[in-house]
């Protein structure tokens, strides 16, 4: 069995608080695992939409790409 990255273990956090909690609040250092090495905000931006996406999460940047908090999509 393969084990968990990182990056696997911040969406099982994210996963996890958006479910109990309805968001979560990734922080800047966090941020790092999903940008994977992007420099340039708009390859950022597509990072945390694919993120998003995939997980079926909306998303607010209330910083300038500094944090972003992931929320449950409305039913």
């Amino acid at each position: 069995m393969l084990e968990p990255t990182p990056l696997d273990e911040l969406i099982q956090k994210i996963g996890g608080e958006v479910y109990r909690r309805g968001s979560c609040l990734v922080s800047q250092d966090e941020l790092i695992m999903i940008y994977d090495g992007a420099v340039e905000d708009a390859k950022r931006f597509a990072c945390i939409r694919d993120i998003a996406m995939r997980y079926h999460w909306g998303f607010e940047l209330p910083g300038q790409m500094t944090s972003v908090i992931f929320k449950e999509l409305p039913a």
